[in-house]
């Protein structure tokens, strides 16, 4: 009796330095310190002018009708770590992101994304411009099934600059799609491969309004109504 009494205090005093050890070791990785936050502008937030349950209608040359409306729109912060840096021991920011979602009565969705502009204290990343993207998302059993286009861009408040690969957005001072003309707009350009004729391959945006017409991949036109 005694024998196994000893055998179980000599144990359990192993498996206590055993846990005492792997817990200084832990304690011994310290996580990254957080530096800042950086947070979007008013006159960024403004790039993205839609408010929940807004409607935006929009008509093509046949007169039909296709109408979105604003389901959510939130800012949120995500971290990024320093530098490029890819572990917990490096130190990061907060990065204040603004999500806004567009919905059609049959679960058409145009998202969009917009991130605060990275400085270059804190990362080589698209320093100084906002990210800028825009996902258009058909119905899942849409075809091809669950696939999406997506508009990647670099911006900040006084010009889109150029897409994640590099080319240049085109600037409209002036714009007439199908009967209604449009100053001030940007043409952004998907270049996913993948969608029917019924994908969004050209948006026209105008700051002060958002979408003001897209082109399908077939060629169709739409433009904003309202």
């Amino acid at each position: 009796m005694k024998t196994n009494v000893l055998l179980f205090t000599i144990m359990s005093s192993i498996i206590f330095l055993c846990i005492q050890c792997k817990k200084e070791n832990n304690d011994s990785i310290k996580e990254g310190v957080k530096r800042g936050e950086i947070k979007l502008s008013n006159a960024e937030l403004n790039i993205i002018p839609y408010m929940v349950n807004d409607s935006i209608v929009f008509k093509d040359s046949l007169g039909n009708s296709h109408t979105f409306k604003v389901k959510s729109r939130n800012l949120t912060f995500h971290r990024t770590l320093k530098d490029g840096g890819t572990d917990i021991t490096t130190d990061y920011y907060d990065i204040e992101n603004l999500s806004v979602w567009l919905k059609d009565n049959n679960d058409y969705y145009i998202r969009f994304e917009l991130e605060a502009p990275l400085p270059n204290y804190c990362s080589n990343q698209w320093i100084n411009k906002n990210y800028f993207v825009i996902y258009v998302e058909p119905p899942y059993n849409s075809t091809p099934p669950n696939s999406r286009n997506t508009f990647l861009n670099y911006i900040d408040t006084t010009d889109f600059y150029y897409t994640l690969y590099g080319v240049s957005i085109p600037y409209h001072s002036s714009m007439t799609i199908i009967n209604k003309t449009f100053s001030s707009v940007y043409e952004l350009i998907s270049y996913d491969a993948n969608g029917s004729d019924d994908y969004i391959q050209k948006i026209y945006y105008k700051v002060s309004k958002g979408i003001v017409g897209y082109q399908m991949k077939s060629g169709v036109k739409w433009y904003l109504e309202n």
